[in-house]
């Protein structure tokens, strides 16, 4: 299934990245995928090879989660953050580090649903710790693996139907 609209990528201020994405689906879906532990490694970071053998989410303001990946040579990628708040199927942010400094500092995400006529545009603000670590993250190629994650999204709400 294809989305909607395809993923748009924009900068806002010095240190942002938003990128934004529609589902053919009601926001309660698109937020439940974002935080059940069930459904998360179904779609998140489905890049060719890697799998996802861990994910916990603790998913209340201040609550923890944690994702990791493997390859099948054995490297592994892992994420640990928390959330900062919690609006149910509207608003999910986010504070998070990479295991291994793949750029410096945290990122803030922001992720906003919006919905419409059954179809839920999901706005996501990343907010890096200067104009630097944004520009290094664009270069590396940032938007082709969310659109990845979210193909796979979109096969999981079919299957959720």
């Amino acid at each position: 299934m294809k989305s909607p609209e395809p993923l748009r990528l924009s900068l806002s201020g010095e240190t942002d990245i938003v990128l934004t994405r529609q589902f053919f689906a009601p926001a309660r879906l698109v937020y439940r995928a974002w935080i059940d532990p069930t459904l998360v490694p179904r779609w998140l970071g489905k890049l060719t090879g890697w799998e996802m053998v861990e994910c916990t989410i603790d998913a209340r303001d201040g609550g923890a989660y944690r994702y990791l990946w493997r390859d099948p040579e054995g490297k592994e990628m892992g994420i640990s953050g928390h959330f900062i708040e919690l609006v149910p199927n509207q608003r999910i942010v986010t504070k998070e580090q990479f295991d291994e400094p793949w750029h410096e500092g945290d990122v803030i995400a922001t992720v906003e649903l919006t919905e419409e006529n059954g179809v839920t545009t999901a706005t996501t603000t990343l907010r890096y710790d200067s104009q630097q670590v944004r520009d290094d993250v664009i270069k590396s190629d940032v938007a082709w693996g969310v659109e990845v994650s979210y193909a796979a999204l979109d096969e999981l709400i079919v299957a959720l139907g």
